[in-house]
């Protein structure tokens, strides 16, 4: 088949939870089908890696754009009934190239990877009645990832004014959208059942879902990857080590993040008084930088490895109070064969169970004190982890995952 492949990130290098996502769902389904790319990147460092998605695409076009100008275009949409993410994402240098590859080629299926990219078919210069000489048109698949609408309505409800007003015309306005989508396109994917149930309980007439669930490169991310020399640069001594890992410039990540430090944390600490915890991951904000060096915690910002630090830290921690869809950080936590505290919430993409595989728990007592059992119980943790990482095996493999989006391509063409 002949696909066209259109995301709202660059997916080189697999980095982070969209371009994880992305890269892998590329990378498989290049290894029997023509991929043609077309994306977009807010870091400029992304427009070098078209050689590397070369290895799997025809053709590349990767169209760079700044925040600070997505944001000022996107004011007078406040105006409107339209959703702000859908102008945020929308450049006419990417529109003009998309509307090139369709006048040129005959494609069999597009594949948008987030809501706001069916924007560039709804305005492309082939109608949907003529997008081929015989009167067909591609197959169209939406890969939502997560249903952003609710994202937004967390932020919402865990805002104040005039945040909680934009957030919550966000959520209103992006819904609505969604289901425009879902009645225009082929088939709509999402990363969870969850997800799926979601939508069909705020839009009870929706069709044609499916839930296919994010993977993890258990050869990458594997215990024995990391050499002890590694791990002792990263911890100098024997204290123990908590760790959060993700995009620090995240919302939720934020949130969580804070939460753990002032509730959990400090009740975690006056049992242990040297514990330490590192939050690893790019961009952190102003207040989390702060952080940095003052009760024993680390902000490392970007780092062009995190397996040495889930290789060093005696245990994961994901306190989110607000997610969607799979957790990434939890899949390579457990990969990496590390027992791992989480919330209800952040659990919900993933199906391991509970006291088997990993610890929940969602207020700080709870938290702090599953924390505390797992760090007096270097067995215990040990068994966590052995089960966590064969449960990934089990569940979570990158190319039995994409396989069904190939099938779904295959069976629907």
């Amino acid at each position: 088949m002949k696909i066209l492949y259109l995301s709202h990130c660059t997916p080189y290098p697999p980095n982070k939870g969209e371009k994880i996502r992305t890269f892998h769902e590329v990378r498989c389904l290049s290894q029997r089908h023509e991929i043609h790319l077309a994306c977009l990147t807010q870091d400029q460092a992304d427009l070098q890696h078209s050689h590397d998605l070369g290895r799997f695409c025809e053709s590349v076009k990767i169209v760079s754009f700044t925040a600070r100008r997505a944001k000022l275009k996107c004011l007078p949409y406040l105006l409107t009934p339209s959703p702000l993410s859908v102008p945020y994402f929308y450049h006419q240098e990417l529109q003009q190239h998309i509307n090139w590859l369709l006048q040129n080629f005959h494609f069999d299926a597009i594949i948008c990877f987030s809501s706001p990219m069916a924007e560039y078919i709804f305005r492309s210069t082939k109608s949907s009645k003529n997008w081929h000489s015989n009167g067909t048109r591609p197959l169209l698949i939406m890969d939502y990832c997560d249903l952003d609408s609710d994202k937004w309505r967390q932020y919402a409800a865990s805002s104040s004014w005039p945040g909680s007003w934009i957030y919550g015309r966000e959520a209103r306005e992006l819904l609505a959208y969604e289901h425009r989508i879902n009645k225009v396109f082929d088939h709509s994917i999402f990363t969870t059942r969850a997800e799926v149930k979601l939508f069909q309980c705020l839009c009870p007439d929706v069709k044609q879902l499916s839930a296919i669930a994010n993977g993890v490169d258990v050869d990458y991310f594997h215990p024995d990857s990391i050499s002890s020399q590694t791990i002792e640069d990263i911890k100098k001594n024997n204290d123990p080590m908590l760790l959060f890992t993700g995009a620090m410039d995240y919302q939720p990540n934020i949130d969580g993040v804070l939460w753990f430090h002032k509730q959990i944390y400090p009740l975690i600490r006056k049992i242990i008084p040297q514990v330490c915890f590192f939050i690893v991951g790019s961009r952190p904000t102003e207040e989390l930088t702060k952080l940095h060096g003052k009760d024993g915690i680390t902000v490392t910002g970007f780092v062009d490895d995190i397996r040495p630090y889930y290789a060093a830290a005696d245990l994961s921690v994901v306190p989110l109070r607000m997610a969607r869809g799979v957790q990434n950080k939890i899949l390579e936590a457990l990969a990496m064969g590390k027992a791992l505290v989480s919330t209800s919430m952040a659990l919900e993409g993933i199906e391991a169970q509970p006291g088997r595989e990993l610890k929940v728990a969602d207020n700080p007592e709870t938290f702090a004190q599953q924390v505390l059992d797992l760090l007096a119980q270097p067995k215990k943790r040990t068994q966590f982890g052995l089960m966590g990482r064969q449960f990934v095996n089990q569940h979570h493999s990158w190319d039995d995952n994409m396989s069904r989006l190939e099938e779904l391509l295959i069976t629907k063409k």
